[in-house]
């Protein structure tokens, strides 16, 4: 029985990384011609979920207004301006000229105010930056904060290794060495992993192959590290539930990257 049921592991297991494997080669030449990275992106603080952004740019020829598009992740809400969005503008790359004398038109609960680019902003800034829009205060500035990206690594690296060590527990590990060892490999090799993704605001999604390679790696030092120090069940059991462990640790991790704020 107990045989059965670890081959029950290992062929899910090796179903689970088999179709990530083949999900590379799929992603990479679908996505090869379908990005271009922004050429600004807003993100809002104290904002109203029904929030919709437009930014009036100036140009010679007048005002052209542009719809920003907008993705929700669970706090916070994300507003892009693309190159494709300004097509009728001739000569546009985004830059602090292209967006000088703009103006963000925020709207919300059949209500619209308006937040000017001031120069103090736009000199500041460049193609694919980053703005920060408080909704409450109607102000802007240029960058993220500073506590931001660090603040969304550890969670996704705290939650992840709480998961592996919950599977071990449930597993029966309760010693106090396995308490203390599993949840510190785990913080380790998830830290690294989710650093790999810390900046992935507007990345090219192709760099999801090498997260794919980066967390194949990552589960594979967790196992080893398992393996080697945790000495409270036989080495397949260790392998097996250390493989269990990281079924939901991963699938968190890799849908953090597109359910929560990079």
């Amino acid at each position: 029985m107990n045989r059965n049921r670890k081959r029950c592991c290992w062929a899910l297991a090796i179903l689970v990384l088999s179709l990530l494997l083949l999900a590379v080669p799929v992603f990479a030449v679908g996505m090869s011609t379908l990005y271009h990275p922004p050429a600004v992106t807003v993100l809002t603080e104290n904002a109203p979920r029904d929030l919709k952004l437009t930014i009036r740019i100036s140009t010679e020829n007048g005002i052209v207004p542009v719809e920003l598009e907008k993705k929700t992740r669970v706090w916070e809400q994300q507003f892009r301006l693309f190159r494709e969005g300004v097509f009728s503008i001739r000569a546009w790359y985004g830059n602090n000229r292209d967006l000088k004398d703009a103006e963000l038109v925020l709207r919300s609960g059949g209500q619209e105010k308006t937040v000017p680019l001031t120069r103090e902003i736009t000199d500041q800034m460049n193609y694919n930056d980053i703005l920060m829009l408080d909704y409450k205060n109607g102000t802007v500035s240029v960058g993220m904060p500073f506590w931001r990206g660090p603040l969304m690594l550890i969670l996704r690296t705290v939650i992840a290794a709480a998961l592996v060590l919950l599977i071990f527990r449930l597993r029966g590990y309760e010693g106090k060495r396995a308490v203390i060892l599993v949840p510190i490999v785990a913080l380790v090799c998830y830290g690294l992993l989710n650093m790999t993704t810390s900046s992935w605001l507007n990345t090219d999604p192709r760099s999801l192959v090498s997260y794919i390679l980066y967390a194949m790696l990552a589960i594979f030092v967790q196992i080893l590290g398992c393996v080697v120090l945790v000495d409270e069940d036989s080495a397949d059991r260790r392998l097996t539930t250390c493989l269990l462990a990281n079924l939901p640790a991963m699938a968190f991790n890799s849908l953090a990257l597109f359910l929560l704020p990079q």
